[in-house]
């Protein structure tokens, strides 16, 4: 398992090298010494009370900014309850690559600020996830947001609190 997230990892950086963040205006996503930025931008899932068998948008948010550049995260799911139909960008950060199938859990998001607005300081909806409930579904199902990495734009990695959500069946 933790070879999959390893070549999720992985695949995510050489994508983001070749969608621009490691261009000449950034610096590489992982640089050799690590430096942190000052704040934790905080992304956070939400919680939903739906039926068995109902359609659902599931939203991510982030709040409390303080000036991301790029952002990578995985979703993870009980695909024995949940089936992932879809996903649609926020207006906080672009959604860049997803990087898999609609089918792989957990599944992976990468978000890149070309547009830095305000600094890279927006806040709000990353992403609304369009899920499935299957018809024998029950109970609360745990959504689980994980293997985070963010970087701002001079190159320095930003901490990321998060929290989970779940959706629960009536």
């Amino acid at each position: 398992m933790k070879k999959k997230y390893a070549v999720i990892l992985i695949l995510a950086v050489i994508l983001l090298s070749a969608t621009g963040c490691s261009s000449k205006k950034t610096p590489p996503l992982t640089p050799k010494e690590p430096v942190f930025a000052e704040g934790t931008v905080k992304i956070s899932g939400e919680n939903v009370s739906c039926s068995a068998g109902d359609i659902i948008d599931y939203v991510i948010t982030m709040d409390e900014n303080p000036g991301i550049y790029c952002v990578l995260f995985a979703l993870n799911y009980d695909d024995t309850k949940l089936e992932l139909l879809s996903h649609e960008s926020g207006s906080a950060i672009p959604l860049t690559t997803t990087a898999q199938y609609i089918t792989d859990n957990p599944y992976s998001f990468i978000f890149e600020n070309d547009d830095l607005g305000e600094n890279g300081k927006e806040t709000g909806t990353l992403v609304t996830v369009k899920f499935q409930v299957k018809e024998d579904a029950a109970g609360t199902i745990p959504i689980i947001l994980e293997d985070f990495d963010s970087v701002n734009v001079e190159g320095q990695y930003v901490n990321v609190e998060h929290e989970n959500g779940s959706i629960t069946i009536n």
